[in-house]
C-alpha cells in the first residue's frame, strides 16, 4: 500500500504549525528570568541576521546550546522524502496505537520520554522528561526501531525531540548541547 503524498495546503499548514512551535519554544528558551539590577548602559544593537554559524557563537541565556540541527529538522519537515514501504507500514502500525477515534496523542510514555503523534503536522515528537538527555534520546530512538522503523526512516520522517519545560529549567546554565534530531541523524 503506497502512502498518499500530502497536499500542498496540508504541507503549508503543517510547516506553519512547526514554525509556531519553534517560535514558542525559542521564546521560552531564550527568555531570561534573571533580574539583575546593576546599572548598565543600554544602546540599541543592529538588527540580527541569521547565518549558519550563529547558533553557538554566543552563549545561550538558558545555558542550553541549540545546534544547526534545528534548520536540518525544518528542512526535512518541509521537503520530506518518501518512506520505504517497510517504514510506511511501521508508521501505520504505530498509529494504530493511538486511542480509539483519536488522530493525535501520546503513543508511548515512560519516566524518561513521551512519544506523541501530531496529525496536523504529521510528525512524531519525543518530549524529554529527564536531564539525562542522551539516555532519553537513546530510549526514544530504540522505541521506533523496536517498532520496525529504520534509522533512515526515523531521520527522514522526521522524528523531533524536545526538552520538557522543567528539564529546560533544570539544565539552565549547564551549557548543554541539544539537537532536536534523533541520535544518528
Amino acid at each position: 500500500m503506497e502512502a498518499q503524498r500530502p497536499s500542498r495546503l496540508t504541507i503549508l499548514i503543517a510547516a506553519f504549525i512547526v514554525l509556531v512551535v519553534i517560535v514558542i519554544l525559542s521564546t521560552f528558551l531564550f527568555s531570561s528570568s534573571s533580574t539583575k539590577k546593576a546599572a548598565t548602559k543600554v544602546s540599541p544593537s543592529p538588527a540580527p541576521t541569521l547565518t549558519s554559524t550563529d547558533y553557538n557563537d554566543q552563549p545561550s541565556p538558558t545555558g542550553i546550546q541549540f545546534s544547526e540541527d534545528q534548520k536540518i529538522l525544518l528542512e526535512r519537515f518541509e521537503n520530506r522524502e518518501l518512506l520505504s514501504a517497510n517504514d510506511t507500514q511501521a508508521v501505520e502500525k504505530i498509529l494504530s496505537l493511538l486511542p480509539q477515534k483519536e488522530e493525535s496523542g501520546i503513543i508511548y510514555a515512560s519516566g524518561n520520554i513521551h512519544i506523541e503523534y501530531v496529525k496536523s503536522a504529521d510528525i512524531f515528537q519525543v518530549e524529554i522528561l529527564t536531564t539525562d538527555v542522551a539516555k532519553a534520546k537513546t530510549e526514544g530512538n530504540a522505541w521506533f526501531i523496536e517498532h520496525n522503523i529504520s534509522q533512515k526512516g526515523i531521520c527522514e520522517y522526521p522524528v523531533q525531540f524536545y526538552l520538557n519545560f522543567e528539564v529546560k529549567q533544570q539544565l539552565r546554565g549547564t551549557n548543554t548541547d541539544f539537537s532536536p534530531l534523533a541520535p544518528g541523524c
